[in-house]
């Protein structure tokens, strides 16, 4: 806020691409009828990127009081230096980011040369933070819906966290929804554990949350090599003699085939008229998909030669599974044709599983060398897991089967109710406590018209009326202890929707209400407040910037 004599100077300095220019302010000089403030920023970098800004903040007498200088690096902020009037740094950020320029690590050096600690980040392939490690080393997890890492917990390099029930609940959120919070969990310490789950309907709205507490819990690991080759498909997985607390997680990693795959390509001799090509090794090699052939050939005396193109290939130097290729014939020799063979190995596309001959489940439809991890539902007692890989090739990959058993937390539940329309009509804790909400269908349930707290017995509420035709509160009845119709306040407003008039409950004693009036100016702003006792506020502002001044 000026006062009714201030203003604020800039001015500009620009960068150039031919024609085109990007204007950037140097200066910001703020007066109050003298300067009270000076700015400046500069700029290292060109017309296509800014690799530095320092913002240089000075007094009404130009003398320096500090100083903040950023470096970019693709757009992105990677470090920031904050420095007194000296220009001694007190301060350094460094921020390091992940390919989708989100922020995995923010360190902070206490005087801008020795760390002082880091807070570290991870996201899930919808960039919801699902990892947060403050700087005293506290981790907090979190887990989304229909994300990479739906319905278990990992830290920012991926691992599996074996700590918590890993209790979600089976969801029916809607598969293009990203953001809906299944789960959190944070360790307390080296043995107490806080974790929350969530339930949602087949709108996503969240309708239970359980929050419990208690000890770590303990994992049973089951791991194995599903190999096409040799026949391992199924395998068991024994839980007998324990209690499972929450879903498993299947994690698979991808593994070259056992056996090794070619594929081939050729080309007949490729001159005109030419029977016999001799294949020379000068120019020939990969080019890509493809190949390149350098041939020579005599017809009729006459000699021709050029460069043929082999393939496309599927696998070919620098694709996954490529191993190495021959050549018939080789260089130096004739022949009618000329053939290359690519060997490979073949890697798990589409990988799937299933319990004890249920129903098949993707893990992923595209493995390949990676890993990729699903939640799993697990029953007490000795199951049967089977796996099943799209491609004709006899794949390989690892698997592991991480179960979480014999842990019973303290779980307090809440629930939330909605109707039809998706308002929330009931909230109860995890003592029974109730809150309702109603919508009452004079407004088309569009409109909260009661408030109703329920404690044991006990039932206190509060209620509002409205405007039927433009939404307006028109009146709100607060609850008067658990007995009567309560208290009243009632609003009039004018034909802008501005509440000019509040009229106070009416009291015992009284025969009429206290009230309380506005009046407004045609900027909207309210200009002459008369309270209950008849007293007077009036605020006056300036035309030019609308300053208030009394």
């Amino acid at each position: 806020m000026y006062p009714t004599t201030g203003y604020t100077t800039y001015t500009y300095s620009r960068f150039q691409d031919d024609n085109y220019y990007k204007y950037h302010v140097t200066n910001q000089r703020v007066y109050e009828t003298d300067q009270v403030r000076h700015t400046v920023f500069s700029y290292t970098g060109s017309f296509g990127e800014i690799t530095a800004t320092t913002v240089t903040v000075k007094n009404e007498s130009d003398v320096t009081k500090g100083s903040s200088q950023v470096t970019i690096d693709d757009e992105m902020i990677t470090q920031r230096v904050i420095k007194n009037a000296s220009g001694t740094p007190i301060r350094k950020y460094t921020y390091t980011f992940n390919s989708n320029k989100e922020v995995t690590e923010e360190k902070v050096y206490y005087d801008g040369s020795n760390l002082s600690f880091t807070i570290y980040f991870a996201y899930d392939n919808w960039g919801n933070v699902i990892y947060y490690k403050n700087a005293e080393g506290h981790e907090v997890f979190f887990s989304y819906a229909n994300t990479s890492t739906s319905g278990f917990f990992v830290d920012n390099n991926g691992i599996i966290i074996q700590k918590f029930t890993n209790a979600f609940s089976s969801t029916s959120v809607p598969s293009s929804v990203h953001n809906v919070l299944l789960g959190m969990a944070e360790k307390q310490d080296d043995t107490y554990v806080e974790e929350i789950y969530a339930v949602h309907d087949s709108e996503a709205h969240l309708t239970q949350l359980n929050n419990g507490f208690g000890n770590s819990t303990t994992y049973l690991t089951f791991s194995g090599t599903f190999n096409e080759k040799t026949g391992d498909t199924s395998f068991l997985v024994d839980l007998t003699g324990h209690t499972v607390v929450g879903n498993g997680i299947l994690q698979v990693t991808g593994l070259p085939s056992d056996d090794t795959y070619t594929e081939s390509h050729n080309t007949n001799c490729p001159g005109t008229g030419c029977i016999v090509c001799g294949w020379l090794s000068s120019g020939s090699g990969w080019s890509g998909q493809y190949y390149t052939i350098h041939w020579s050939c005599f017809v009729h005396g006459e000699h021709d030669e050029g460069y043929q193109s082999i393939g496309p290939f599927t696998h070919y130097p620098g694709t996954l599974g490529y191993q190495s290729y021959t050549k018939n014939p080789g260089f130096g020799q004739s022949s009618t044709s000329f053939t290359v063979t690519t060997n490979w190995k073949a890697y798990p596309v589409q990988v799937k599983y299933n319990l004890d001959n249920s129903d098949w489940i993707t893990i992923t439809s595209n493995l390949k060398n990676t890993t990729a991890q699903k939640p799993v539902p697990l029953t007490n007692g000795s199951h049967t897991l089977y796996f099943s890989e799209s491609p004709s090739e006899k794949t390989k990959f690892s698997w592991t089967l991480y179960v979480p058993v014999d842990n019973n937390p303290h779980v307090y539940t809440a629930s939330i109710q909605y109707d039809t329309y998706g308002n929330v009509t009931s909230i109860t804790d995890a003592e029974s406590n109730t809150i309702t909400f109603t919508y009452s269908s004079e407004y088309s349930s569009a409109y909260l018209t009661e408030v109703s707290a329920t404690v044991g017995n006990d039932t206190i509420s509060t209620r509002v009326t409205y405007d039927y035709y433009r939404g307006w509160i028109t009146s709100i009845q607060e609850p008067k202890g658990v007995a009567g119709s309560g208290y009243d306040t009632l609003y009039t407003y004018d034909l802008l929707g501005r509440i000019i008039k509040k009229e106070l409950p009416l009291l015992p004693g009284q025969s009429q209400r206290s009230y309380v009036e506005a009046v407004y100016d045609c900027e909207n702003r309210t200009v002459t407040i008369i309270d209950p006792l008849g007293h007077y506020i009036v605020e006056e502002y300036d035309n030019p910037i609308g300053t208030l001044h009394r």
